[in-house]
């Protein structure tokens, strides 16, 4: 592909106005990988002396957040207080764009452990794992008896103003995981608990990432529904995953450096009635049927039928956007009809109230071509980054769905071949990429299985 296409292409991606955003759900709901952000505003109350008090009196939450600021450069942003947990905000501004931890404690009392949650690309730690707000998956670990810390990648934060993203050209795997580290930090001296680190999708790579530096320290790494390819099994798969690095080389060459697949995701959650069954101007054609999908059915179809969906290298590389995904980031059901706005749609495992809960805490849905480009040199085994399955030595908890990315976890096999024993590996039948995070029967069908 020549420059002036490519530029074209990335100028129709990351330069659409409003009203193209609005109109064309296509170029900014594609690739969901979990993309979710910051809560309801109504959600986040600001501390008060009392509240304040009382977290950091009586709770670990409180030692942590503590030991977050004495390190420098925090700022408190939120404080809520509901009857089971306590919850803060900080914002580290270590760098030009911060980055956004999330401590969640129990009010029953102070923490005998702890563990670190990593959203996926683009997302954010309350919207992934703090939705919805009576059921979610840091109230299962708080159950436990875990302090819950969460991380959120520096892009959640970089404003809609910024429009140059040379900054973010190096914002591989490697400065992820450094950033993790920066914050256990801060934090593990403070409390001295026994801790674990879990990531979903892309925050999986960064958490296994992690573990294969840090194992020996850990209690035990958790990774939710990310694909590692056996070459021996699959040899095309290697071979487009090659591919698939090669072009985001080539996007981060042509100063493409951050990916806008979750940008459009809160307008889910802001349509009107009328604009629910708006024209989103993506014709049905292809698929046998007349006229355009309306802006919810699209949405729809694309977190249905994602694995078909393109994605930025897709021009480079001929390849669907998430070619390892095996269907759908929410399970669902789709029936086209001639007529668009009767079509019928729905999805599986999560409740709409869910959804709109997710995507109202959407923030910039942004994230960086490099994680993406270590990622898949990782899945080609090329020598450009690595990730030293043999090194992760501590417990090994890997999870996937079977409509996301179901049986390719061989960094698993490779940490077992090198001496780990205490493996697990699972698939959560008929869930979806996402449905993991927000299935409303998530405790039962997946959670249960992170043991």
């Amino acid at each position: 592909m020549c420059d002036a296409q490519i530029g074209h292409y990335a100028a129709r991606m990351l330069d659409a106005s409003d009203e193209q955003r609005g109109r064309s759900m296509n170029a900014r709901v594609l690739g969901l990988v979990g993309s979710y952000a910051r809560a309801c505003t109504m959600l986040l109350t600001f501390a008060t002396g009392n509240a304040h008090a009382q977290l950091t009196a009586s709770t670990t939450g409180g030692l942590a957040a503590e030991a977050i600021e004495r390190a420098g450069n925090a700022t408190r942003i939120a404080h809520v207080v509901s009857p089971a947990w306590i919850w803060t905000q900080l914002e580290v501004h270590d760098e030009t764009y911060p980055l956004t931890v999330d401590i969640v404690a129990s009010t029953a009392g102070s923490a005998s452990k702890l563990i670190y949650l990593i959203p996926g690309g683009g997302a954010t730690f309350e919207g992934s794992y703090l939705t919805p707000r009576a059921e979610n998956l840091s109230q299962y670990f708080l159950e436990q008896g875990y302090l819950v810390v969460g991380i959120t990648a520096r892009a959640s934060t970089i404003p809609a103003s910024v429009t140059d993203h040379a900054f973010a050209s190096d914002w591989g795997l490697a400065k992820h995981r450094s950033d993790v580290r920066s914050i256990v930090e801060r934090i593990q001296p403070a409390l001295d608990l026994p801790y674990e680190v879990l990531g979903h999708s892309y925050g999986a790579s960064i958490a296994l990432d992690y573990a294969s530096k840090h194992a020996a320290e850990m209690a035990r790494v958790i990774a939710l529904d990310i694909y590692s390819i056996d070459p021996a099994r699959d040899p095309r798969a290697v071979w487009d995953a090659a591919a698939t690095y090669a072009a985001h080389v080539v996007l981060l060459d042509q100063g493409i450096f951050l990916d806008p697949a979750g940008a459009g995701l809160p307008l889910f959650a802001s349509w009107s009635d009328a604009e629910r069954v708006a024209d989103s101007g993506v014709p049905r054609i292809a698929l046998g049927y007349p006229g355009n999908f309306t802006n919810e059915s699209w949405f729809h179809y694309t977190q249905i039928y994602s694995s078909q969906m393109p994605s930025l290298h897709t021009l480079l590389t001929g390849l669907t956007g998430d070619w390892p995904l095996i269907g759908s980031m929410f399970a669902g059901a789709y029936s086209l009809a001639l007529d668009a706005k009767h079509d019928e749609f729905s999805f599986t495992n999560v409740e709409r109230s869910t959804l709109l809960e997710a995507t109202t805490a959407t923030r910039n849905g942004l994230f960086p071509i490099a994680l993406a480009r270590d990622y898949w040199a990782v899945t080609a085994g090329n020598s450009a980054y690595t990730i030293d399955w043999a090194a992760i030595g501590c417990k090994l908890v890997w999870l996937n769905t079977e409509l996301g990315y179901a049986a390719q976890s061989h960094g698993a096999v490779l940490a077992q071949q090198a001496g780990n024993r205490d493996v697990v590996v699972d698939i959560v039948p008929g869930y979806g990429h996402n449905d993991i995070l927000l299935g409303r029967n998530a405790r039962r069908d997946a959670w249960s299985r992170i043991r």
